[in-house]
């Protein structure tokens, strides 16, 4: 798992630079960080571990290019995130969803991808997401430990957090609710859970149509 992810994001460095008709150097460069921190050789070290860019490499590069959040993500996956949205996410309000898998089977026969936009329209999954944010989620990709997950219980309530460790009997999440911190689920209450692969963020309200002072 973490071979795999060490290799998508050296990759995601990789089509950044080119998509700038840049090397990696020249990428480095622009951002104003040494210009060898991204090569080849440096990204697996002499004693055979993985080497990971820095998160602040990985900001300052961003920064540099203008990228938004959306295209960081895409030359992450390798797609262009409006497209794949537009083509292949069925959109459901969070007040739409059951505490039952129904309505995920029924989204996997609408999207060959089997993806679903979960649009907020309340405070139920604050203080993570607020009213007016837009959800990308998978319905099918097995969750791993350490990703974020939404799921609602068999009570209806919703939930989310990021997944610290499951079994057939209980799921593990670290929650930002009470401050932060871990929280037991038992499988049996939960109705469903999906992956959350990207949020867009709700608009300003005066980007968003409303009243402007």
């Amino acid at each position: 798992m973490l071979n795999a992810m060490h290799i998508q994001l050296w990759a995601t460095i990789d089509r950044l630079a080119a998509h700038y008709n840049l090397s990696v150097s020249g990428l480095a460069r622009k951002a104003g960080l040494d210009p060898t921190i991204f090569n080849r050789s440096k990204r697996i070290r002499s004693d055979g571990k993985l080497h990971w860019p820095s998160t602040e490499s990985v900001a300052r590069i961003i920064d540099a290019t203008g990228i938004s959040p959306e295209q960081a993500f895409g030359f992450f996956c390798g797609v262009d995130v409006h497209d794949l949205i537009e083509r292949c996410a069925v959109k459901r309000s969070l007040d739409q969803l059951r505490p039952n898998r129904q309505w995920l089977v029924d989204i996997t026969v609408l999207s060959p991808h089997h993806l679903c936009i979960v649009e907020v329209t309340d405070d139920a999954l604050s203080p993570f997401y607020c009213r007016g944010d837009s959800l990308l989620c998978t319905l099918t990709d097995q969750i791993d430990n350490g990703q974020t997950v939404l799921l609602q219980n068999r009570a209806g309530r919703f939930q989310t957090g990021r997944l610290k460790e499951q079994s057939t009997r209980t799921v593990t999440l670290w929650t930002a609710e009470r401050g932060g911190t871990f929280e037991q689920l038992q499988t049996s209450e939960i109705a469903w859970m999906i992956r959350i692969l990207w949020v867009r963020p709700a608009l300003p309200r005066h980007q968003a149509g409303g009243e402007t002072s």
